[in-house]
């Protein structure tokens, strides 16, 4: 009866920790993604720096937006992909920028993509730097949109990400 007993405290017990350890990682999942999403800055003088090559927004309709990114251009192709999806529900179109722009605010190069509900739209742009350069990435979401929306940019080519930990 004890070794029966015993088995089954074992058992809970190991049910129990796995339990335990399943809601300590999705708090640490989600609490990373919060985290993410509240740390992008709406500061020219004060960019968040990329630690990832894609920058993922969900737009609250009425809500625009002007997110600042830095991240150093090296020597060599930058492209750039800016994806935006109106979603599929009723409302108007919506349209995203991305300027790239140097420490002082002059730009090299600007992404304009709009999307109207059911349609998704993109721009594809290719930067050449001649040498390594700090820029800032600057995301305009949309303004007056009825419905919500997500945008998305990518980064390939010769770029440095700035991992802060």
């Amino acid at each position: 009866m004890k070794l029966h007993q015993h088995q089954t405290n074992l058992k809970f017990s190991s049910s129990v920790g796995i339990f335990l350890s399943f809601m300590v990682a999705t708090t640490i999942l989600v609490t990373s993604q919060v985290t993410r999403a509240n740390a992008q800055s709406t500061n020219r003088d004060a960019p968040t720096s990329l630690s990832t090559n894609i920058i993922s927004v969900t737009g609250l309709k009425s809500e625009p937006k002007t997110y600042f990114y830095y991240f150093i251009a090296k020597s060599g192709e930058l492209k750039l992909t800016l994806d935006i999806d109106a979603g599929s529900t009723n409302g108007n179109g919506v349209v995203s920028t991305v300027s790239i722009q140097d420490q002082d605010g002059n730009e090299f190069s600007q992404l304009l993509a709009g999307a109207t509900p059911g349609i998704p739209g993109r721009q594809v742009k290719k930067i050449k730097f001649a040498q390594s350069t700090p820029v800032i990435l600057m995301l305009t979401l949309p303004q007056g949109a009825t419905a919500n929306y997500t945008s998305k940019i990518k980064i390939e080519g010769d770029y440095q990400l700035i991992n802060i930990r």
